[in-house]
Formats: C-alpha cells, structure tokens, sequence
C-alpha cells in the first residue's frame, strides 16, 4: 500500500527498486527495535560475550557499507536521467539501517548496563 501511495510522484526523482527497499529496512528497523526494547533479542541478551559479538558485527557491517557508499560518490554514478540511481542509493540506504541499527543496540545495552 505504501509503494502504491509513493511510487508515482516519487519515480521522477529515484529509481522504482528503492522504494520497496526502503519500506522494507524501515519495517526491519521497526521490528529491531521493538525485539531488542522488549527483551526479544533472539537469546543474545544474557551473555556477554555474544552480545559483544553481535555488537561488533553490526559495526563492521557499518564500517564497511559506508567504505561501498562513499566508493559510489561521484555525479556519473548520483544521478542517471535526472533521477537517483540505486548504485548510489541501495548502498547509502543499507549504510543508514546498520548505523540505526547499531546505534538501537547500543543504547539497549547501556540501558541494561544503568538498570543492573
């Protein structure tokens, strides 16, 4: 229902496969939050050492699409016919839903670490 209340207008300005990409790692989002905020956190939150683990992925994960999103910077590789290309932007979107991510996990664990 989304894409078909944004797809029109937003077609002049991006590539048609960024849409559904969007709505689905903002769904993720969502759903991460409210795992990782009511202590569904898939069996990670009681030790330590995996949660560092998950932690540290999740960071490397950041790191390296940030490496891919700024490899993509340049105006051949932005803009195609006038819109957005999903070369530029697919990685851009995946770099923003780690760092988010990261930062849900980040704060879950500090607001465990103030409650104990």
């Amino acid at each position: 229902m989304l894409y078909a209340a944004f797809a029109e207008p937003i077609e002049k300005y991006l590539e048609a496969g960024i849409i559904p990409l969007a709505i689905l790692l903002f769904s993720g989002l969502i759903l991460m939050g409210y795992c990782l905020f009511h202590d569904a956190f898939w069996g990670l939150s009681n030790k330590k050492k995996i949660k560092r683990i998950a932690v540290t992925v999740w960071a490397l994960f950041s790191v390296l699409n940030v490496f891919n999103t700024v490899e993509n910077i340049s105006p051949d590789k932005i803009w195609i016919a006038g819109r957005l290309s999903s070369r530029f932007m697919l990685p851009l979107l995946l770099s923003i839903f780690f760092a988010i991510a990261l930062i849900l996990m980040l704060l879950k664990n500090r607001m465990k670490n103030d409650e104990e």
